[in-house]
């Protein structure tokens, strides 16, 4: 891969992450930098992650809730790995994300099926 493309693949990560701003310098009272950027720190145990062939959600009028499951083929029996629970305007935002993300992951690798 040449520089180029390497850049233009960095700057199309950035330009995902500033997409999913989950309304932060919008229409709230959070704080902001001058940039309106957010500095995001990860410790090891949270990156490496949780691995989830299976999601369930669920909403009430205030919020939605996101189960993420692990499922071992021939095992009838599962448990819930993790949970997420987001006020409905962010499951707007990373929904957004989400579809933005698959068509650029489509374009690079080929339809999903």
């Amino acid at each position: 891969m040449g520089t180029e493309e390497a850049e233009a693949q960095d700057k199309q990560k950035t330009d995902s992450i500033r997409d999913l701003d989950m309304g932060l310098g919008k229409d709230t009272d959070y704080p902001t930098r001058p940039d309106n950027s957010l500095r995001i720190e990860i410790d090891e145990t949270t990156a490496s992650g949780i691995y989830s062939n299976l999601a369930i959600v669920n909403h009430s009028k205030s919020e939605i809730i996101l189960d993420f499951i692990q499922m071992m083929p021939g095992v009838q029996q599962a448990k819930v790995k993790s949970r997420i629970i987001l006020a409905p305007i962010h499951a707007k935002e990373i929904l957004s994300a989400l579809t933005q993300n698959i068509e650029n992951y489509q374009k690079q690798f080929g339809e999903i099926k």
